[in-house]
């Protein structure tokens, strides 16, 4: 029986999940374990994936990619890009259409990749690790992404679904996912609540609020931010490395002499999640052994701004969203990140309540793989599944604004931005508006400008444009003649604009990427 799997697609771990008979199966890889590295590394003889990809990453850097999916869907000159360019030891590169490119050396020549054919190796290899579990090929996917991820994120996310070989299903928020999971956890019986869902990852933070009734989850809203996870706290972690190894030396620290993989930063983050102090021993080139106690108030200490941050975006998205913090009754926390003790004191301080902690780096795999459940052909599942999942309902939101730019009254330059389509709204959504063709625009065309901005802006240029091109149209038409927009989102916070021509009946879908 071909099933439907659930890929929670993460910055620095992945995941892969399937629902059978009642209950999800978490699967674990060819190494026996259930999280995944989204690594991909290149050498002389062949593509690593994963494991095997990260064990090597020491000895291989340029040519070993991680954190790819912070380059899903944009742009090569994009701020956060260039920052994560130090980051890196492989090299990222202007591409076609600005699109940043990945350049390794791969069986002795120089090769370039997309940020989508580095992440479809890692959703590849999910899929690889679902069919050696179910013994049977699977075709059909869901896979998650950050709330916040714009509209050529989520599209890039699915392109690398269809470069893996997978039928992309749908694509949905991490926080969603984790709600769904949480909520199907719910003893039955209990009433209608407003839980907030605290989802700090490998190297996005979400933060959502969801209203679960039964086994029914709707959004009520969901923001997050780019750029905070776990991978800033390894970051953290290395400045702390740098300083001792300064004192101890003299010498400035340096990565590469003392061949410190990703693992040497790891672990010791990791231990002092349950531990005071925990030792290392990073071998310098130059300086030899240098043995160095950490302790966890050090490195508490030194990702308190992180944690600062993650205060302030929950405490600044429920006040843009009248959300009183006495309504949650519960607050789940997902994200291996959210083992650090500093974290969850944080939540407890914020919320004035003890988090729910539970599977942190399996629930959105959880509930991602009990969605695509969801989305299977009913008929390709038991009486038992659907028995199962008949009952979970999910409702989702438009992750972002939708708008257009109109021309200010008696003026043909100056224009003004007008939102059409609110974030927050239940997905699917799609609105329709009517516009009339001005004196001498059937012969050059209409200036249609999509904008994605939270406000109606007096000045078109302060705003995010998704499209700003002169479309042809009828250049027999006269002025006055009705024009049909219609501004949609699909199931998947993916947003279309189709422009329909009233008196031809031609139609345009126009491609939506930001300028």
């Amino acid at each position: 029986m071909p099933y439907a799997i659930g890929i929670d697609l993460g910055t620095t771990y992945s995941c892969v999940g399937v629902w059978q008979n009642d209950r999800v199966e978490i699967i674990a890889n060819d190494q026996g374990n259930r999280t995944t590295p989204s690594y991909v590394a290149y050498t002389d003889e062949e593509r690593l994936v994963g494991d095997a990809a990260k064990g090597q990453a020491a000895a291989n850097p340029t040519n070993t990619v991680f954190d790819a999916k912070r380059l899903l869907g944009r742009r090569f000159r994009d701020s956060t890009v260039q920052s994560d360019l130090k980051h890196w030891a492989f090299k990222v590169l202007e591409g076609k259409m600005e699109k940043p490119e990945i350049e390794v050396d791969y069986k002795g020549e120089r090769k370039r990749f997309q940020p989508e054919e580095i992440s479809a190796a890692v959703l590849q290899k999910m899929k690889q690790t679902a069919e050696a579990y179910l013994g049977e090929t699977v075709r059909d996917a869901v896979i998650t992404v950050p709330a916040y991820f714009n509209d050529s994120q989520r599209q890039a996310t699915k392109d690398a679904g269809v470069i893996a070989g997978l039928n992309v299903l749908r694509i949905i928020n991490e926080p969603t996912a984790a709600a769904i999971a949480y909520g199907l956890d719910r003893k039955k019986g209990q009433g209608e609540q407003n839980v907030l869902i605290f989802d700090l990852g490998g190297g996005t933070f979400d933060v959502t609020v969801v209203e679960v009734k039964g086994f029914d989850v709707r959004v009520i809203f969901s923001e997050g931010v780019a750029r905070l996870g776990g991978a800033d706290m390894d970051a953290a972690m290395l400045g702390v490395i740098g300083k001792k190894f300064a004192q101890q030396t003299g010498a400035t620290f340096d990565r590469v002499d003392c061949n410190l993989s990703q693992l040497d930063i790891e672990s010791p983050k990791h231990s002092l999640s349950t531990r005071d102090s925990t030792d290392i021993r990073p071998i310098s080139q130059t300086h030899g052994p240098v043995k160095m106690t950490i302790t966890r108030a050090e490195f508490e200490e030194a990702i308190r701004p992180l944690i600062q941050q993650a205060e302030k975006s929950c405490t600044d998205m429920l006040s843009a969203n009248n959300i009183d913090r006495s309504s949650l009754r519960e607050v789940f926390m997902v994200g291996g990140t959210s083992r650090i003790p500093a974290l969850q004191d944080s939540v407890q301080q914020l919320f004035g309540r003890k988090p729910i902690i539970r599977e942190p780096d399996h629930a959105v795999a959880r509930g991602v793989a009990i969605y695509a459940a969801l989305k299977t052909d009913a008929s390709k599942l038991t009486q038992l599944q659907r028995n199962a999942i008949g009952a979970v309902k999910v409702i989702d939101i438009t992750p972002h604004y939708f708008g257009i730019g109109l021309h200010e009254p008696y003026s043909a330059t100056s224009m003004f931005n007008r939102v059409l389509i609110d974030k927050g709204l239940p997905v699917p959504y799609s609105i329709v508006k009517r516009y009339h063709t001005s004196e001498g625009e059937n012969k050059t065309g209409i200036q249609l400008i999509i904008t994605q901005s939270p406000r109606s802006e007096r000045d078109i240029t302060k705003v995010k444009m998704l499209h700003n091109k002169y479309l042809p149209i009828n250049p027999r038409g006269n002025a006055g003649e009705q024009i049909e927009v219609t501004f949609s989102y699909d199931g998947n916070g993916v947003m279309e604009c189709i422009l329909h021509e009233i008196s031809t009946g031609k139609k345009t879908q126009l491609n939506l990427q930001a300028d």
